[in-house]
């Protein structure tokens, strides 16, 4: 009867101790995790756009430049049949790094624009 309860015991410390080691275990590693940083962090983060710089970002294009210009001025006629935009939505996107200038007075797409409007747009 003594040794049924002496192994009883043992069997109950055993499982003790295994218990506290995955425990352990579990929270190392949701330590480890939340110390550290993601390396995709910037891919997965959400960038938050308004629907007018989404729409401007949709038109721009890698080779074909949208405008920005002043709200009176906006329904003019752009060379090359380009896009126009509020030229405030244009330099928020340029001070991004989502747009960048083409030295002819357009803007042009930049493969940060593609993932930010990728992003904008929830995806």
């Amino acid at each position: 009867m003594g040794i049924a309860i002496a192994i009883i015991v043992l069997i109950i410390i055993i499982g003790y101790l295994f218990y506290q080691a995955s425990t352990k275990k579990k929270t190392q590693i949701l330590h480890s995790e939340v110390s550290s940083p993601n390396k995709d962090e910037s891919l997965t983060k959400r960038v938050r756009l308004t629907n007018q710089q989404i729409v401007a970002l949709s038109a721009a294009s890698i080779d074909k430049p949208i405008y920005g210009e002043d709200p009176s001025l906006m329904h003019a006629q752009m060379p090359n049949g380009g896009a126009c935009f509020n030229l405030r939505t244009i330099e928020s996107l340029v001070k991004r790094g989502y747009l960048k200038s083409d030295g002819k007075g357009g803007y042009l797409l930049t493969s940060e624009g593609v993932n930010g409007l990728r992003s904008g747009m929830g995806f």
